[in-house]
């Protein structure tokens, strides 16, 4: 049986941030004997797959090393006990150890601090703490103030975010000693990346030693064919009448998702992340999805997100879009372009319904104004004119003065049901408690979730043929097959999710259907069409298609079954169907006898 092989790599490129090599050359170096105290030092550990992409644990938690020994102040690791311990038992690995001791008066991923205020260059900020007692905040500031002047070297330390993720700060002070608010200021070695911003929680630690990362190759796993158990073959014996199975086109991951396009590609993860039924909302009216919340709270966080989707966007084009030569290939130019990426896919990501419609939606006087005509579709800068004469202002005074906001508002002051209205009034006009005010607005979203789905109940028997109005299409296959209806599997294959769910191609086309070209000579299997036909503003995604059709039958389900049997029933199914009047009559126009049974 083959070994298990470990290497020792270089974790420098694992490192979030490190000193540059300019300043790396004036640093006094020295070898220190530090010896490692279980009461106040830990090990943070990491697992990365052979793309160097964390796998475990997720971002942002840290998970503190138990399964080591010390000896005489030295740390004895066990790479293969660590993955194995976290179900990591075959193909390669890597294990990143990060030797920390905590300082003022922190707990390893416990964020006891956060960021309460950032300089205009992004290198100084403010701490506090909610956890940490005033007095405690001041002593262990003070004690590791007079550690670092005391020392015989300069000791930085770093701003710990968890997941890998630390900053190094290279000066400390205590600011308001004497009040009852103490904060920190801290000095960084390098300005603040952006994906960290006020109100970012954090930990500080010194690094005690050298990360340690060993690349672990488990061996293959051969199956004994004796002791595994067969899945039974298909059973070609069962009594299956009429109907009928299209087989489907072989894909990869790739060809499913693959898009030249990011905006499409971050529009098909928001659907695909989504874990709940799609159901149909006016998002056009507050009173369809807004009970407990505000409205106007909601299209502020919004405008928010678009604000910040918009500063990733511009530090990627402005700043990294300058870099030419080689320096596009080096490891420092991607992880900054990959931060900033990461940041707006978590944005969009976590996109709910309104904040969807608002993003993508074009055809709509109350989505975010779009630059563009066609998908993927560019929103007004939030800076621009069009953007704050949408969004508006409840300042009289102002010259964007009305828009959305103060419809919203107005919204809101109506709103009875408003969980604002419950909070007692001396509660509401003290500022002090904006805080509160926040997280009731916070919870009163929640609830919203709940009510949308609770009020929807009632669409099932709401038989209104339109895609986005009546019973969701995603419920209409389970209706029609309550009422006994049979549905057959048809071929109308998609070439990838992207067809599928948002009727574009992977490089922008509206003409997604596969086998058919609007050019000439037309390949061979391929059908020539010449006419396109629009009725819509957005593309019609082909899921959408399908779940059209299902939405016919269930409007004039009454009806079908009234005239089963009968020809009036077969024009009403062609009719469903598309099928147009020019085909259907095309039949022979000879009399015949028609049996009493099928006359309608």
């Amino acid at each position: 049986m083959e070994e298990i092989k470990i290497q020792q790599l270089d974790p420098i490129n694992f490192e979030f941030q490190d000193y540059i090599p300019s300043d790396q050359e004036l640093i006094a170096s020295s070898d220190l004997d530090t010896v490692f105290n279980p009461e106040t030092d830990y090990v943070e550990f990491y697992v990365y797959d052979e793309n160097n992409t964390l796998i475990y644990p997720v971002v942002p938690t840290t998970l503190k090393l138990s399964s080591y020994t010390v000896k005489k102040g030295d740390v004895l690791l066990n790479p293969i006990t660590d993955l194995q311990g976290v179900g990591f038992y075959d193909s390669n690995y890597k294990i990143l150890y990060n030797f920390y001791r905590e300082r003022l008066n922190t707990s390893a991923s416990e964020f006891d601090y956060f960021i309460t205020e950032i300089s205009s260059d992004r290198t100084e900020i403010r701490l506090n703490s909610n956890n940490i007692s005033n007095l405690d905040l001041i002593n262990s500031t003070n004690e590791f103030i007079q550690y670092r002047n005391d020392a015989e070297y300069f000791v930085d330390f770093l701003l710990n975010f968890g997941g890998n993720r630390t900053v190094i700060a290279n000066n400390i002070k205590l600011e308001d000693e004497d009040s009852d608010n103490a904060t920190i200021l801290i000095k960084l070695y390098e300005p603040l990346p952006l994906e960290f911003d006020l109100k970012s929680i954090l930990w500080v630690v010194e690094e005690i030693s050298t990360p340690q990362m060993y690349e672990v190759s488990f061996p293959f796993i051969q199956v004994n064919e004796i002791d595994s158990n067969f899945i039974s073959g298909p059973n070609f014996n069962l009594s299956i009448k009429d109907e009928s199975g299209v087989s489907g086109q072989l894909h990869s991951l790739n060809s499913l998702l693959s898009s030249n396009l990011t905006s499409s590609y971050n529009q098909l993860k928001t659907l695909l992340d989504q874990n709940q039924i799609q159901i149909n909302i006016d998002y056009e009216n507050y009173s369809e999805f807004v009970n407990f919340s505000s409205a106007k709270t909601r299209l502020e966080n919004f405008a928010y997100k678009a604000g910040l989707i918009e500063s990733y966007t511009n530090s990627i084009s402005a700043s990294l879009g300058k870099i030419t030569s080689d320096t596009t290939s080096s490891f420092a130019f991607s992880a900054s372009k990959a931060s900033y990426e990461s940041s707006i896919n978590e944005i969009i990501n976590n996109f709910d319904g309104y904040d969807y419609f608002l993003y993508y939606n074009s055809g709509s006087k109350y989505s975010w104004p779009k630059e563009t005509s066609s998908s993927p579709y560019k929103l007004f800068s939030t800076g621009s004119t069009e953007a704050r004469e949408w969004l508006g202002s409840l300042d009289t005074a102002n010259i964007y003065y009305g828009g959305q906001i103060l419809s919203a508002s107005n919204y809101d002051q109506n709103n009875q049901d408003y969980l604002y209205w419950a909070i007692p009034e001396y509660l509401r006009d003290d500022s002090n408690n904006n805080q509160y005010l926040l997280f009731v607005d916070m919870v009163a979203q929640q609830y919203d979730n709940t009510w949308v789905y609770t009020k929807d109940l009632t669409n099932k028997f709401n038989a209104d043929n339109r895609l986005e109005y009546g019973i969701s299409k995603d419920l209409v296959e389970s209706a029609l097959k309550d009422f006994g209806i049979k549905l057959y599997s048809n071929n109308f294959s998609n070439s990838n999710l992207l067809n599928s769910l948002l009727g574009i191609t992977p490089s922008g086309s509206y003409f997604p259907f596969p086998e058919i070209t609007g050019s000439l000579p037309t390949p061979t299997g391929y059908e020539y069409v010449n006419t396109q036909i629009s009725s819509s503003n957005d593309p019609i995604n082909l899921n959408g298609v399908n779940k059209r059709l299902y939405k016919r039958l269930y409007h004039n389900l009454p009806y079908l079954f009234k005239t089963k049997g009968t020809i009036a029933g077969i024009e009403a199914l062609l009719s469903i169907y598309g099928i147009p009047d020019t085909d259907r009559n095309k039949r022979p126009t000879q009399k015949t006898n028609t049996p009493k049974s099928m006359k309608s």
